[in-house]
């Protein structure tokens, strides 16, 4: 009878192992993903307040070239500003045609001002909805970054849109200093962050025509 009785120890240890991992990396897991959530609604209110500010409205519906130059110029010192003070990535002030007005990194040579964004969801989402939230790997940047835009509004009249860009180079940096393995996967189970940089932006199934149709209209990359 001892050696049935050994094998059953070991099983029970065994099952009690796999149990305890099982909860520590659940338990990981539930932590990331509350700190990611909660860097992502942290900012996500910014698109609805700058929406309103006057100087945006004013830049959307002016029509003389020198008070539009003149309102563009404020406006991005004025997105500038709040992106040092949140900590954002990137704030901007797109037209209803798509073309970006106004850029919080206006001065730097990848500056956003006068890029056209009517490809991408958060825009055209934004536009006929009112508000939209969408992950993409920045077309100027290259960074991957979740994006939260709102409509520009005026008297039942979209006017454009407001877009904040929440970074997500910083967390995977981090995941890749950890232990155990992380993935975050968008909708098309493609993992957009993991700790193991060779897994980043793979799939863990084949991607069907639709999914690749799909990324490549919005240009997700």
């Amino acid at each position: 009878m001892a050696v049935p009785l050994l094998l059953g120890i070991a099983f029970v240890a065994m099952h009690l192992t796999e149990t305890a991992l099982r909860d520590t990396a659940a338990a990981r897991a539930n932590g990331e993903r509350q700190a990611l959530e909660g860097a992502l609604d942290r900012l996500s209110h910014l698109p609805v307040a700058i929406a309103d500010h006057p100087d945006v409205i004013a830049l959307l519906t002016a029509s003389d070239g020198a008070s539009s130059a003149a309102l563009a110029r404020r406006v991005d010192s004025y997105l500038e500003r709040v992106a040092n003070a949140a900590n954002a990535s990137l704030l901007y002030v797109i037209d209803e045609r798509g073309l970006t007005r106004a850029a919080s990194n206006h001065r730097t040579p990848n500056s956003l001002v006068g890029n056209d964004y009517a490809f991408r969801p958060y825009f055209r989402e934004a536009m006929s909805d009112g508000a939209s939230r969408y992950f993409a790997i920045g077309v100027t940047s290259g960074e991957a970054g979740n994006y939260f835009s709102h409509a520009v509004r005026q008297g039942g009249e979209t006017l454009g849109v407001v877009v904040v860009k929440v970074e997500l180079e910083s967390l995977q940096r981090q995941w890749q200093g950890g232990d155990g393995t992380l993935l975050l996967l968008d909708q098309y189970g493609v993992s957009v962050l993991a700790s193991r940089p060779a897994w980043r932006f793979r799939t863990l199934a084949t991607l069907g025509d639709d999914a690749r149709g799909a990324g490549c209209a919005e240009r997700r990359k």
